[in-house]
């Protein structure tokens, strides 16, 4: 997932999603108090007004906001932290936490590097995180269905040849020196990828005699020409085999290629600006062009909180070579080298206002080996 995305953003959807009612969420709220000295004596707690530091983030109070967490019935601990001299209070926020030589025993900075409280953070997420990836679209979780629907693989030497997900169901194709190859269609279910088992696919009669269940035959198509299990959807024109591909890897998204008639709809620029609903309406050998909508956040008062600012905008893919490109598959941070004809030059141009310099002219597209 790209969180940037604009149709991801949460902020542009009204805020994060709520957690599932299975999970627990208490309010941990350390409290940093603030002391005095009168006539020589003291140290004396201030309670009035600025007394309460919270850890230096956020006040007790707000860190146990009950909209915060599910109901009356969450666990609301404050740990004392320690005490803090208010004369002493701007030298030790400049020095002392930025220095890493805390006054207190807890405040925002060190929670991260206790070794107690990195243990604790593992040992609760570790088994979240295992089921997590089961769920995720990468090589091992696939592998897992594949082998739960074929136990036969772990008879003989087996290699993933090439996979694609998207829309909750994912292609897988493998190569057995001893047997030969299959493609499989797997579907995410809440416990992991599931198939009904391999088969061979006919391209030129998609799907061909394949287990069900399996998508739509449009995602089919698009599914297998992702992975390069067929070269081409076979609902395309024959002149679109001589169409470039569509490559962006703009430091923002990792390295994403993409087939006509399937170019992108929307990608994103950076974690809260992007271009969206893309209509590609010039295509052809040399050159692709589409109208969208650029979205610039204004960061005002800050990009959590700020407004889209929109441009229409004209997208154009020129100058096409053969490269070889660096390709991630969703969910996954391990990229594969892929061979292929592509636009390697992406232009972006208002149609209208003026958009900040940054958001338009050409895009970097690298790495290419051309």
């Amino acid at each position: 997932m790209q969180i940037g995305s604009p149709e991801l953003d949460p902020k542009k959807n009204g805020g994060l999603a709520p957690l599932p009612s299975t999970i627990e969420l208490d309010a941990i709220a350390g409290k940093i108090t603030l002391t005095t000295t009168l006539f020589s004596i003291g140290p004396i707690p201030i309670t009035a007004n600025v007394g309460d530091l919270g850890d230096i983030v956020v006040s007790v109070q707000s860190a146990q906001d009950p909209q915060g967490h599910p109901g009356p019935g969450a666990w609301q601990p404050t740990l004392d932290c320690g005490s803090v001299p208010i004369d002493a209070l701007t030298g030790w926020v400049a020095e002392k936490v930025v220095l890493g030589q805390p006054l207190v025993d807890c405040y925002h900075l060190n929670e991260t590097t206790d070794p107690a409280w990195q243990a604790d953070v593992v040992a609760a997420i570790r088994p979240a995180a295992s089921a997590l990836h089961l769920l995720t679209c990468t090589p091992d979780a696939l592998t897992k269905g594949l082998v739960a629907a074929n136990p036969q693989l772990n008879s003989f030497s087996w290699n993933l040849r090439s996979w694609a997900c998207a829309s909750h169901w994912a292609v897988a194709d493998i190569f057995a020196p001893s047997v030969g190859g299959g493609t499989a269609f797997l579907q995410q279910t809440a416990s992991g990828w599931k198939s009904d088992g391999l088969g061979e696919v006919n391209c030129s009669q998609i799907p061909g005699p394949l287990a069900t269940p399996l998508p739509a035959q449009g995602l089919t198509v698009s599914l297998l020409d992702k992975a390069g299990i067929c070269g081409q959807p076979s609902t395309s024109s024959p002149a679109s085999s001589a169409i470039p591909a569509f490559y962006i890897h703009n430091g923002y998204v990792l390295g994403s290629l993409y087939k006509y008639p399937g170019f992108p709809s929307s990608f994103g620029l950076d974690n809260h600006d992007g271009i969206t609903g893309l209509h590609w309406a010039e295509v052809s050998p040399t050159t692709a062009s589409a109208t969208g909508t650029l979205n610039v956040d204004n960061c005002t008062p800050d990009c959590a909180q700020g407004a889209d600012v929109t441009y229409p905008v004209k997208v154009i893919a020129s100058d096409p070579k053969n490269c070889q490109v660096s390709v991630y598959q969703p969910y996954s941070d391990t990229p594969h080298a892929v061979q292929a004809n592509l636009f390697t030059n992406v232009t972006i141009v208002p149609l209208s206002g003026s958009p900040p310099a940054g958001y338009i002219g050409e895009l970097p597209l690298y790495p290419l080996h051309c």
